[in-house]
């Protein structure tokens, strides 16, 4: 048979007019690459399912798991691939503890008292030559991964938590990230159908006909965005790609993003201001503009919406009454943007926010007496946050968080000429209404240096 296979080679190769499709055959056959099984590996490890790493093995290997037992009776486990020569070659054993006199003693001095190979599935070694236990479920964990089978970390998730995987951008190159999420936040009740190349529909791309489309679209990248659950032992290293994931979901509320970074700001900023919608868009609140739309340590809660269609601000001293007009509401992020949004130097911020940014076609005001001045006054004393500026320069360190109990004096201290206004007090107390709530009734007193 094989002088026959070498006859008509020889045939085939005297024939010129074929010579470029054997190159091609032969060409292409050397391009196939079968993967082989992924299995878990390790070297001194207590116990097998401590190993957290992965591999891609050769077509030509199998998982392997062996148990070692070490002078002074500690016993630790290693793991990897192994090729299917070595794994016949090698007798499979597996010795009880109470027989060591039969197993095998190494040149250091350890005992070797397992060997095994296994191929009947991938990660079959995560508990091979070890006592077998209920183990939780594993997923891939990485921040962000150019594509989902460079990820290599398998951690155990909690009973609650599903396998993820969410396109990211970082430094503006689309990337995977992967890890647990709470099955809250995927669909279980939805099955995605499973099929070649399916990623989520395209979003953030809505023809509004608003003049600024074109703008954004070029600035901001043209793709789609893909973010699914699934459950089964690593499943979300084949979501969001061309492989099959049979029990895959929609994650409708990912995790806090690590790496959280706007594609581009200034054209987030601008599609935000243009448009009070934008980021109902997934792909423009997770994907594109992740920090503009204020979704980096929500978890992947919802998007407070200010849609205050009246708003009536009573001073007690006074009478002083202010009531917006019919169809007068504030899109999202009026607060948190507000010096953006109200600035002069962006004139369609205030239709945007016409109440943040005292918009008059919007306000109607009717005073009775003379309205008495803002209360701008913070949560703690004047003094704590004066020592808290000296020893932590929490105003100079522009983090809101380390603002939210000194908004106001931080206000005065970067602006010498401030006054209190409706816009900052607006702001600073969306910012310490929280913590002003936790402290109520407490006596603070202030620091004596």
């Amino acid at each position: 048979m094989a002088a026959k296979g070498f006859s008509l080679l020889a045939k085939v190769m005297s024939v010129g007019s074929c010579l470029p499709l054997l190159s091609l055959i032969l060409s292409t056959l050397n391009l196939v690459q079968v993967s082989g099984l992924l299995c878990y590996s390790c070297s001194h490890v207590a116990h097998q399912r401590d190993c957290t790493r992965i591999v891609q093995c050769g077509s030509h290997e199998k998982c392997f798991g062996r148990r070692f037992l070490t002078p002074d009776g500690l016993t630790y486990f290693s793991s990897g691939c192994e090729s299917v020569a070595g794994c016949s070659a090698r007798r499979s054993f597996n010795i009880p503890h109470d027989s060591q006199h039969k197993m095998t003693r190494l040149g250091s001095g350890d005992i070797q008292a397992c060997d095994q190979c296994c191929d009947d599935k991938d990660y079959c070694n995560v508990q091979l030559c070890d006592i077998p236990i209920q183990i939780k479920e594993r997923c891939l964990f990485c921040d962000d991964v150019i594509n989902p089978e460079d990820c290599n970390l398998s951690l155990q998730c909690d009973e609650d938590q599903y396998c993820y995987t969410e396109h990211i951008y970082v430094n503006r190159e689309k990337r995977f990230r992967m890890g647990c999420a709470h099955r809250t936040g995927c669909k279980v009740g939805i099955t995605s159908t499973p099929s070649p190349g399916q990623v989520a529909p395209v979003v953030g791309r809505r023809e509004t006909g608003v003049s600024y489309l074109n703008r954004y679209k070029e600035a901001l990248p043209v793709g789609d965005y893909c973010a699914k659950c699934c459950t089964g032992t690593n499943c979300n290293r084949d979501l969001c790609t061309s492989r099959q994931v049979v029990n895959q979901y929609e994650l409708t509320a990912p995790p806090s993003l690590v790496l959280c970074q706007d594609y581009e700001t200034s054209s987030c900023r601008d599609s935000l201001t243009k448009d009070p919608t934008f980021c109902d868009d997934p792909a423009n609140k997770r994907l594109f503009c992740p920090r503009t739309c204020n979704t980096c340590s929500g978890g992947g809660l919802p998007l407070p919406v200010v849609t205050t269609t009246q708003q009536s601000v009573t001073n007690p001293v006074t009478s002083m009454t202010t009531t917006p007009l019919a169809n007068c509401t504030d899109g999202m992020n009026c607060a948190q943007y507000a010096d953006f949004f109200c600035s002069p130097s962006n004139p369609s911020g205030i239709d945007v926010c016409p109440i943040t940014c005292k918009n008059p076609r919007c306000v109607a005001s009717a005073s009775t007496t003379t309205a008495a001045p803002l209360d701008c006054s913070d949560p703690i004393p004047r003094c704590q946050c004066e020592y808290l500026e000296k020893n932590l320069q929490i105003c100079q360190d522009g983090d809101p968080e380390l603002q939210k109990f000194c908004c106001f004096y931080c206000r005065e201290v970067n602006n010498p000429g401030w006054s209190c206004n409706d816009t900052d007090k607006l702001f600073c107390d969306s910012k310490e209404n929280d913590f002003s709530n936790q402290i109520q009734g407490l006596n603070i007193t202030c620091h004596a240096n």
